[in-house]
C-alpha cells in the first residue's frame, strides 16, 4: 500500500514538473537545448533509442550545475524510473521521462543563474 502510495506520489510530482513552462534559455544553454530539441525530433519520430541518448547526453554535459542548495531536487527520482521503464522496454515512456528530466534541470539551471548566482557558463564549468 505504502509502495502504491509513494509510486502515485512521484508520477504526480512528474506530471507536476512536465506542466511547469520552460524558462527562456541564454546563449550558455545552448548546447543544453540543442540535445533536446535532437531528442524530441527523435520522439516525434518514434526514435525512442535515440532520443534517450540524446537527453543522456544533455544531462551529462550539464552535469550538477543545476543544483541549488536552496531547493528540492527529485529528478534523480525521475531519471531512476526512467531506467526502470528502458529495463522493462517500455522506451516511449523512458524517453519521454528521462527528456522532461532534462528540460526541468536546465530550468533549474535558468532559475539558478536569473537569480544571480552565476552565469550558465560558469556554472557548468569543470573546476
Amino acid at each position: 500500500m505504502i509502495n502504491t502510495m509513494n509510486f502515485v506520489f512521484r508520477k504526480l510530482a512528474l506530471l507536476l514538473i512536465a506542466a511547469l513552462p520552460t524558462y527562456a534559455l541564454g546563449a550558455g544553454d545552448a548546447r543544453f537545448a540543442e540535445k533536446l530539441k535532437t531528442a524530441q525530433a527523435h520522439l516525434a519520430n518514434n526514435q525512442y533509442i535515440d532520443a534517450i541518448a540524446a537527453c543522456r547526453a544533455g544531462l551529462a554535459q550539464l552535469g550538477d550545475a543545476y543544483h541549488s542548495p536552496f531547493g528540492v531536487d527529485d529528478t534523480g527520482m525521475a531519471l531512476a524510473l526512467a531506467e526502470s521503464l528502458e529495463r522493462q522496454g517500455k522506451l516511449e515512456m523512458s524517453a519521454k521521462l528521462t527528456c522532461q528530466t532534462l528540460d526541468s534541470r536546465m530550468s533549474l539551471l535558468q532559475y539558478k543563474t536569473a537569480e544571480g548566482k552565476t552565469s550558465p557558463a560558469q556554472a557548468t564549468q569543470k573546476p
